[in-house]
Protein backbone atom coordinates (compact mmCIF):
# COMPACT_ATOMS: atom_id res chain seq x y z
CA UNK A 1 0.00 0.00 0.00
CA UNK A 2 1.27 3.44 -1.30
CA UNK A 3 1.02 6.22 1.75
CA UNK A 4 1.02 9.95 0.76
CA UNK A 5 3.09 12.03 3.11
CA UNK A 6 2.25 15.92 2.87
CA UNK A 7 5.36 17.83 4.17
CA UNK A 8 4.45 20.74 6.72
CA UNK A 9 7.83 22.31 7.85
CA UNK A 10 9.40 19.69 9.89
CA UNK A 11 6.09 17.15 10.04
CA UNK A 12 4.92 14.70 7.32
CA UNK A 13 1.17 14.13 7.89
CA UNK A 14 -0.68 11.51 5.76
CA UNK A 15 -4.25 9.12 5.88
CA UNK A 16 -3.04 6.37 6.60
CA UNK A 17 -3.67 2.98 8.72
CA UNK A 18 -1.52 3.02 11.26
CA UNK A 19 0.59 -0.41 9.91
CA UNK A 20 1.21 1.01 6.59
CA UNK A 21 2.01 4.13 8.00
CA UNK A 22 4.82 2.70 9.71
CA UNK A 23 5.65 0.00 6.81
CA UNK A 24 6.01 3.33 4.33
CA UNK A 25 9.35 4.41 7.00
CA UNK A 26 12.41 3.36 6.38
CA UNK A 27 14.58 0.79 8.98
CA UNK A 28 16.36 2.71 11.79
CA UNK A 29 15.18 6.04 10.34
CA UNK A 30 13.16 7.24 13.85
CA UNK A 31 14.33 7.87 17.16
CA UNK A 32 10.87 7.34 19.01
CA UNK A 33 7.27 6.19 18.37
CA UNK A 34 5.30 7.55 20.86
CA UNK A 35 1.74 7.23 20.31
CA UNK A 36 -2.05 6.65 22.06
CA UNK A 37 -4.30 4.27 20.20
CA UNK A 38 -7.92 3.30 21.21
CA UNK A 39 -7.94 1.86 24.69
CA UNK A 40 -10.71 -0.70 24.51
CA UNK A 41 -11.81 0.14 28.07
CA UNK A 42 -15.08 -0.05 27.49
CA UNK A 43 -16.02 3.85 26.26
CA UNK A 44 -14.36 6.77 25.27
CA UNK A 45 -14.75 8.48 28.53
CA UNK A 46 -13.83 8.08 32.04
CA UNK A 47 -17.86 7.90 33.06
CA UNK A 48 -18.64 5.61 30.55
CA UNK A 49 -15.34 2.90 31.28
CA UNK A 50 -16.71 2.98 35.22
CA UNK A 51 -19.95 1.43 34.13
CA UNK A 52 -18.80 -0.29 31.02
CA UNK A 53 -19.48 -4.70 32.13
CA UNK A 54 -16.55 -5.36 29.50
CA UNK A 55 -14.41 -4.13 26.99
CA UNK A 56 -16.47 -4.54 24.05
CA UNK A 57 -18.04 -2.59 21.30
CA UNK A 58 -20.21 0.17 22.43
CA UNK A 59 -21.50 4.10 23.02
CA UNK A 60 -22.50 6.42 21.21
CA UNK A 61 -19.25 8.09 19.77
CA UNK A 62 -19.03 7.85 15.51
CA UNK A 63 -16.00 6.64 13.56
CA UNK A 64 -13.88 2.78 13.31
CA UNK A 65 -13.25 3.18 17.16
CA UNK A 66 -16.19 4.25 18.87
CA UNK A 67 -16.87 3.13 22.13
CA UNK A 68 -13.69 1.68 21.68
CA UNK A 69 -15.06 -0.98 18.91
CA UNK A 70 -12.20 -3.63 18.95
CA UNK A 71 -11.84 -6.50 21.50
CA UNK A 72 -9.26 -6.55 23.89
CA UNK A 73 -7.33 -9.48 22.45
CA UNK A 74 -7.78 -7.30 18.95
CA UNK A 75 -6.59 -4.36 19.79
CA UNK A 76 -3.40 -6.06 21.70
CA UNK A 77 -2.60 -8.29 18.38
CA UNK A 78 -2.84 -4.84 16.70
CA UNK A 79 -0.42 -2.87 18.83
CA UNK A 80 1.99 -6.33 18.54
CA UNK A 81 2.37 -5.60 15.17
CA UNK A 82 3.03 -1.91 15.36
CA UNK A 83 5.75 -2.57 18.25
CA UNK A 84 6.81 -5.26 15.42
CA UNK A 85 7.21 -2.52 12.61
CA UNK A 86 8.36 0.09 15.71
CA UNK A 87 11.24 -2.59 16.45
CA UNK A 88 12.17 -1.89 12.41
CA UNK A 89 11.53 1.68 12.05
CA UNK A 90 13.28 2.84 15.05
CA UNK A 91 17.28 3.11 15.82
CA UNK A 92 18.78 0.39 17.88
CA UNK A 93 18.46 2.31 21.46
CA UNK A 94 15.22 4.00 20.09
CA UNK A 95 11.96 3.82 22.06
CA UNK A 96 8.18 2.77 21.95
CA UNK A 97 5.88 4.80 24.60
CA UNK A 98 2.50 3.87 24.02
CA UNK A 99 -0.49 5.59 26.07
CA UNK A 100 -3.17 3.00 27.53
CA UNK A 101 -5.66 2.36 30.20
CA UNK A 102 -4.81 0.61 33.35
CA UNK A 103 -6.78 -2.69 32.29
CA UNK A 104 -4.70 -2.99 29.38
CA UNK A 105 -1.43 -3.47 31.31
CA UNK A 106 -1.49 -6.92 31.86
CA UNK A 107 -1.73 -8.54 28.47
CA UNK A 108 -0.21 -5.58 26.30
CA UNK A 109 2.78 -5.46 28.33
CA UNK A 110 4.03 -8.91 27.70
CA UNK A 111 2.74 -8.53 23.83
CA UNK A 112 4.33 -5.49 23.03
CA UNK A 113 7.92 -6.75 24.89
CA UNK A 114 7.66 -10.33 22.54
CA UNK A 115 7.99 -8.12 20.12
CA UNK A 116 11.50 -7.85 20.23
CA UNK A 117 11.54 -5.10 22.40
CA UNK A 118 12.52 -4.58 26.08
CA UNK A 119 10.11 -3.28 28.74
CA UNK A 120 11.67 -0.90 30.32
CA UNK A 121 8.70 1.14 32.84
CA UNK A 122 5.64 2.73 32.96
CA UNK A 123 5.16 6.21 33.24
CA UNK A 124 1.92 7.91 34.82
CA UNK A 125 0.39 10.75 33.81
CA UNK A 126 -1.25 12.52 36.43
CA UNK A 127 -3.83 14.72 35.51
CA UNK A 128 -4.25 16.84 39.04
CA UNK A 129 -8.08 16.03 38.93
CA UNK A 130 -10.46 13.24 40.24
CA UNK A 131 -12.22 12.39 36.76
CA UNK A 132 -15.46 11.30 36.79
CA UNK A 133 -17.50 8.05 37.62
CA UNK A 134 -19.40 6.22 40.39
CA UNK A 135 -17.13 4.63 42.49
CA UNK A 136 -15.34 5.67 45.75
CA UNK A 137 -11.42 5.94 43.99
CA UNK A 138 -12.35 7.87 41.21
CA UNK A 139 -9.36 7.96 38.50
CA UNK A 140 -7.01 11.04 37.65
CA UNK A 141 -4.29 8.93 35.88
CA UNK A 142 -3.11 7.22 32.55
CA UNK A 143 -0.41 5.15 31.81
CA UNK A 144 2.28 4.79 29.33
CA UNK A 145 4.00 1.57 28.68
CA UNK A 146 7.40 2.74 27.76
CA UNK A 147 9.55 0.02 25.98
CA UNK A 148 13.18 0.30 23.55
CA UNK A 149 14.87 -1.70 21.09
CA UNK A 150 18.05 -3.09 21.91
CA UNK A 151 21.03 -1.01 21.35
CA UNK A 152 22.67 1.81 22.92
CA UNK A 153 20.48 4.00 24.91
CA UNK A 154 19.07 6.81 22.81
CA UNK A 155 18.52 9.97 24.93
CA UNK A 156 17.11 13.52 24.86
CA UNK A 157 18.46 16.21 26.68
CA UNK A 158 15.99 16.00 29.74
CA UNK A 159 15.65 13.59 32.74
CA UNK A 160 12.07 13.07 34.02
CA UNK A 161 10.60 10.95 36.47
CA UNK A 162 7.88 8.35 36.22
CA UNK A 163 5.00 10.59 36.97
CA UNK A 164 3.86 13.21 34.41
CA UNK A 165 1.63 16.07 36.43
CA UNK A 166 -0.61 17.77 33.49
CA UNK A 167 -4.09 18.98 33.13
CA UNK A 168 -6.38 17.30 30.37
CA UNK A 169 -7.21 19.51 27.61
CA UNK A 170 -10.41 21.41 28.30
CA UNK A 171 -13.61 19.96 26.20
CA UNK A 172 -14.10 23.31 24.26
CA UNK A 173 -10.56 23.25 22.86
CA UNK A 174 -10.16 19.94 22.12
CA UNK A 175 -9.39 18.90 18.50
CA UNK A 176 -10.08 14.70 19.16
CA UNK A 177 -12.12 13.23 21.95
CA UNK A 178 -8.97 11.28 23.76
CA UNK A 179 -6.13 14.63 22.78
CA UNK A 180 -3.38 14.22 24.86
CA UNK A 181 -2.42 17.73 26.31
CA UNK A 182 1.17 18.99 24.92
CA UNK A 183 2.27 19.70 28.92
CA UNK A 184 2.57 15.97 29.15
CA UNK A 185 3.94 15.14 25.16
CA UNK A 186 6.91 17.56 25.88
CA UNK A 187 8.73 15.92 28.65
CA UNK A 188 8.08 12.72 27.20
CA UNK A 189 9.73 13.70 24.07
CA UNK A 190 12.47 15.84 25.37
CA UNK A 191 13.01 12.79 27.44
CA UNK A 192 12.99 10.15 24.83
CA UNK A 193 13.89 12.26 21.61
CA UNK A 194 17.08 13.84 21.14
CA UNK A 195 17.71 17.31 19.86
CA UNK A 196 16.56 17.61 16.21
CA UNK A 197 14.95 13.86 16.31
CA UNK A 198 12.70 12.46 14.78
CA UNK A 199 9.09 11.14 16.55
CA UNK A 200 6.62 8.76 14.46
CA UNK A 201 2.84 8.42 16.25
CA UNK A 202 0.84 6.16 14.12
CA UNK A 203 -2.52 6.96 16.24
CA UNK A 204 -1.99 10.76 16.04
CA UNK A 205 -5.63 11.90 16.37
CA UNK A 206 -5.46 15.71 17.60
CA UNK A 207 -1.84 15.86 16.01
CA UNK A 208 -0.68 16.74 19.75
CA UNK A 209 2.54 14.95 19.08
CA UNK A 210 3.46 16.81 15.96
CA UNK A 211 2.56 20.25 17.95
CA UNK A 212 5.02 19.21 20.74
CA UNK A 213 7.49 17.30 18.23
CA UNK A 214 8.09 20.98 16.61
CA UNK A 215 7.85 23.59 19.48
CA UNK A 216 10.54 21.31 21.00
CA UNK A 217 12.76 21.48 17.81
CA UNK A 218 11.91 17.80 16.58
CA UNK A 219 10.37 16.32 13.41
CA UNK A 220 7.55 14.51 13.40
CA UNK A 221 5.43 11.91 11.54
CA UNK A 222 1.96 11.56 12.18
CA UNK A 223 -0.46 9.44 10.23
CA UNK A 224 -4.48 8.44 11.66
CA UNK A 225 -7.01 6.36 9.66
CA UNK A 226 -9.73 9.35 10.00
CA UNK A 227 -9.76 11.71 7.00
CA UNK A 228 -11.92 14.24 9.18
CA UNK A 229 -8.89 14.16 11.95
CA UNK A 230 -6.45 14.17 9.62
CA UNK A 231 -7.18 17.42 7.98
CA UNK A 232 -7.79 18.89 11.58
CA UNK A 233 -3.96 18.13 12.40
CA UNK A 234 -3.14 19.76 9.00
CA UNK A 235 -4.89 23.01 10.14
CA UNK A 236 -3.13 22.55 13.37
CA UNK A 237 0.70 22.47 11.72
CA UNK A 238 -1.10 25.00 9.04
CA UNK A 239 -1.46 27.46 11.90
CA UNK A 240 2.07 26.71 13.20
Amino acid sequence: MTVDWTEYGAARVACSDALAALASLSANSIHAVVTDPPYCAGGMTEAARQQAKGMTPGGQATGWFGGDAMTTWGLIALLRQVALEAGRVVVPGGSLAVFCDWRMIPGLGPALESAGLRWRGVVVWDKLSQGQGNTRIRPRHEMILWLTKPGPAVRGPRTIGTVIPAKRVPPARRHHPTEKPIDVLTPLLEALVPESGVVADPFAGSGSTGVAALATGRKAWLSDADPHFVEGIRSRLRAL
